[in-house]
């Protein structure tokens, strides 16, 4: 009898005392923590936006419909895609097309009145740039065309005419776009444009050849898709 009382005390107290110790145990598997994801940034992809600035430059060439030093601004639209390689070089073709007024307007002898305006302005351009995150440094380069309206008025000699002229050239830049929020970029660029020469009133006592180049300050607003 004596036995089975010091069993029943002695037994439970073992028990406790080994699940107090076990409890105090290191686990063997501490919970696995699994830190948010953040997605990274990619340039690759396509894109579409607006854009807008001020273009200034000159007019050449000879004859007496030439308007010297022409400036104004420009708005329009643009369509691109890029691919961000693994070294974060990220390559990429970007098109554009902005109405203009860039222009000028000049009074010579005679008196002779000329009036030249870049009103319409394209570019079809690559692009090779260096990504720092959301940060994107580009050089840019490809074909340039514009639409060049010429008016002159010969007192002199009675002779009024105006004549549109699609001019074709090249041309080369440099910028920055920053990604403000995962689908949305702003950029700033300088483009020079050189579009050639074009002939206006072939014939007349006022036959011109005009050369056009411009210089732009651009900005941009893009949306990634």
């Amino acid at each position: 009898m004596r036995k089975l009382v010091v069993a029943g005390v002695v037994l439970p107290a073992l028990l406790l005392a080994s699940a107090g110790h076990a409890a105090d145990l290191p686990r063997r598997y501490a919970p696995a923590y699994a830190p948010p994801l953040v997605p990274i940034f990619t340039w690759t992809g396509f894109y579409g936006g607006i854009v807008g600035g001020y273009g200034f430059g000159d007019f050449n060439g000879r004859g007496k419909a030439i308007a010297g030093s022409p400036n104004g601004g420009l708005v329009g639209g643009t369509l691109g895609y890029n691919y961000q390689l693994p070294n974060n070089i990220v390559i990429g073709l970007e098109g554009d097309v902005a109405y203009a007024g860039i222009g000028n307007t000049q009074t010579t002898a005679g008196p002779v009145t000329a009036k030249n305006t870049l009103n319409l302005q394209t570019t079809v351009r690559g692009r090779v740039g260096y990504a720092v995150n959301r940060m994107l440094f580009y050089a840019t380069g490809g074909y340039a065309g514009g639409n060049l309206h010429t008016t002159v008025y010969d007192v002199p000699a009675g002779f009024y005419a105006a004549n549109g002229n699609f001019l074709s050239g090249y041309a080369i830049g440099a910028g920055a776009e920053y990604a403000i929020m995962p689908n949305l970029s702003g950029k700033i660029e300088y483009l020079y444009s050189d579009l050639g020469k074009g002939d206006n009133f072939v014939g007349t006592p006022d036959a011109t050849r005009v050369g056009v180049s411009t210089s732009d300050i651009r900005v941009g607003l893009n949306y990634h898709f």
